[in-house]
């Protein structure tokens, strides 16, 4: 709890300090909402600078890790062509890597799937499991939180932290934390991965003109010869 305080000093006839009256009043969830609207607002900065989209979504964990504990870190992409997902950002304690693999029964492809966000402990996780809506997919964790990240109507990824010794570390409380602030990570994601999209098929054209030059080059001096 964060408490603020006010405190009245009351002094007697001598001016010596009679009493001091103490009065405390809560204010976490002003606290929390405000700490909330200042990573929105530097996401939403960071999101209006230049750079690619790797150092973006370090500044998301970093962002994130202000709010919550988030040791075990990862951000999937579903790319809906492909039927694949893939890994950009990934931090684990266990799992070195996480390759992009195809779509699954996961419990990322599992909040992609449903669209909804999923707070799992060890019963809901084996409760999946034996419904057949999940397989076990890497290191097992006593709770593991995934928040499915939209751009208007689509989803196109899932944010997701989680503990392997704690499982009281997150609950309802993270959960709605990172609902406030998946809708701003999503679309500034999505603004930066068509950014880097962009820039990439601009490199490759400078290359393919670069060599058509240095093709047309050799065949006009082939000619002249």
């Amino acid at each position: 709890r964060i408490i603020a305080w006010h405190n009245t000093v009351l002094r007697d006839e001598k001016g010596k300090i009679a009493f001091n009256v103490s009065s405390g009043l809560d204010i976490t969830l002003q606290k929390r909402e405000s700490q909330i609207q200042k990573v929105i607002s530097q996401i939403l900065e960071e999101s209006n600078q230049e750079g690619n989209l790797e150092d973006f979504l370090k500044f998301i964990h970093s962002s994130v890790k202000e709010l919550m504990p988030a040791e075990n870190f990862y951000i999937a992409f579903h790319d809906k062509e492909k039927n694949t997902i893939s890994f950009p950002y990934f931090i684990d304690q266990y799992d070195i890597d996480n390759p992009p693999q195809e779509f699954g029964k996961g419990l990322t492809e599992y909040v992609i799937r449903t669209g909804k966000s999923a707070l799992v402990d060890k019963k809901t996780d084996d409760e999946l499991v034996a419904k057949g809506e999940i397989e076990l997919v890497g290191t097992q964790s006593p709770i593991w939180l995934g928040i499915p990240l939209r751009t208007q109507n689509a989803t196109i990824g899932v944010l997701v932290v989680q503990d392997y010794e704690n499982p009281n570390t997150y609950g309802e409380r993270e959960k709605e934390i990172l609902e406030v602030i998946s809708y701003p990570i999503s679309t500034a994601m999505e603004r930066k991965r068509v950014e880097q999209e962009k820039a990439e098929l601009i490199n490759k054209l400078k290359e393919l003109n670069a060599s058509k030059d240095k093709l047309f080059s050799l065949i006009s001096h082939d000619l002249r010869s």
